[in-house]
């Protein structure tokens, strides 16, 4: 993806499945936001700097999760999240990725 980061490297597809991985949250998280209607877009694969894209309730939201508040970020997570703060969220939980997106829908910053 041209533009995401000027440090992002995005893996050859062969190298993805040594290196890349997801976080043991995201199947649930991605299970649990289509059950409400959700469109949810799985990305981990890419290193982007986040795993996935959400659409819901007409906005689109990236985020980048977690299993638990201690798991650190990878470098190219770090790269994105410093130069997109305000796009990229870290999320443990398909809640609190409904309570970010609410609060995005009513303007207020987390």
């Amino acid at each position: 993806m041209a533009g995401v980061g000027d440090n992002v490297v995005i893996q050859p597809k062969s190298l993805m499945s040594k290196y890349c991985r997801s976080d043991k949250c995201q199947a649930s998280i991605v299970s649990d936001l289509r059950k409400i209607g959700a469109f949810v877009l799985p990305v981990s694969q890419y290193k982007l700097g986040f795993d996935i894209i959400v659409g819901m309730h007409g906005l689109i939201g990236l985020f980048e999760l977690k299993n638990t508040k201690k798991d650190k970020l990878t470098i190219n997570e770090n790269i994105i999240a410093k130069k997109w703060p305000m796009y990229v969220s870290r999320a443990h939980s398909a809640k609190e990725i409904c309570v970010i997106m609410a609060h995005e829908i009513a303007g207020v910053k987390l």
